[in-house]
């Protein structure tokens, strides 16, 4: 079990090995507001993460240091982690990494509370997601689901839905992994991805999991990365060889994971396949429009690995934007 110790130990090594390799060159505060507005670079944050950690041997002290008026917690609990920095730093350093850690350093503190985590515990039977979707009679029971069982399945009751038993899911080993905002959001556009998927790739599964990175945000690192884990191995005993994705963001905190538990389990751009058979958008779709599309590469995907098959996509449409 991690200790508060632990949590300690790691955070200060993190920030002496920036503070070691950065530059203080000002390429990221260039990029971010919030580092501008507190005149600081990496090494500044760093500096004043460390400053809080100074003396502090326990969860309460460290609640009093952070509470003190540091410019550490606010930037900590400002900062969206959008990585806008690190695509600028020439040093290639992880900017989001002092962030990350002073998040769960105001989890250990009890400044991210319990009452504050319950809505974005997505490793729960209920959370902000699965609630609204109930609330909104959104439901994908018809579909073929393979869900990751949740932390808390005994105590609700939860059941898994046995896809096997869908005439969709024979000889499946394609899961389609939409994200939270898109089936919560655009439950018509999903299923029409869904179907879509299963008419051009054969049988698939639909996951309506999320893919923990609320957790993530919150401090809850050890959570994040456990339900991760159980996300994966359902699908590896699914016999999943191909998860689609449709936000970057889960690509991007799945993969990695993927890598040590099943590594067989490959990642596709659900953006890439659609632009791979020739799918573009109609320009008479958008003849109502008030203003031009613009498509831009999300925060997490500075690669553009989904942001190129996006361009693609919209290639008749004269009016889009690329920068």
């Amino acid at each position: 079990m991690t200790t508060f110790d632990d949590r300690k130990q790691q955070a200060i090594e993190a920030f002496a090995a920036l503070e070691r390799d950065c530059t203080a060159c000002g390429s990221c505060t260039q990029r971010c507001s919030l580092l501008e507005e507190h005149g600081w670079n990496l090494n500044d944050v760093c500096q004043a993460g460390r400053a809080v950690l100074d003396g502090v041997d326990a969860a309460g002290g460290l609640r009093q240091a952070l509470e003190g008026g540091s410019p550490f917690l606010s930037f900590v609990l400002a900062c969206e982690g959008c990585d806008r920095c690190t695509a600028l730093c020439p040093q290639g350093l992880a900017m989001s990494s002092p962030w990350q850690h002073g998040r769960v350093l105001a989890r250990t503190a009890g400044i991210l509370d319990d009452a504050t985590m319950r809505i974005v515990q997505v490793d729960c039977t209920w959370d902000t997601f699965s609630t609204f979707r109930a609330v909104q009679g959104i439901d994908y029971g018809d579909l073929p689901l393979m869900q990751a069982e949740p932390i808390d399945a005994d105590e609700t009751g939860w059941v898994a839905q046995a896809p096997d038993l869908h005439p969709q899911a024979q000889g499946a080993d394609t899961l389609f992994f939409p994200g939270c905002a898109l089936l919560s959001y655009a439950p018509q556009l999903t299923r029409a991805a869904f179907s879509w998927l299963g008419e051009h790739e054969g049988p698939c599964l639909l996951s309506t999991n999320c893919c923990g990175s609320t957790l993530g945000f919150m401090g809850e690192t050890g959570r994040n990365d456990a339900w991760r884990e159980r996300i994966l191995a359902t699908a590896h005993a699914r016999g999943i060889k191909r998860i689609v994705y449709v936000c970057p963001g889960c690509a991007t905190r799945l993969a990695p994971v993927a890598e040590r538990v099943a590594p067989e389990i490959e990642f596709v751009s659900f953006a890439r396949l659609l632009a791979d058979e020739g799918v573009r958008i109609d320009p008479a779709s958008f003849d109502d429009r008030a203003m031009p599309i613009m498509v831009v590469d999300s925060c997490n995907d500075r690669s553009s690995v989904s942001g190129d098959a996006i361009r693609e996509l919209f290639a008749d449409v004269d009016s889009v934007l690329s920068p």
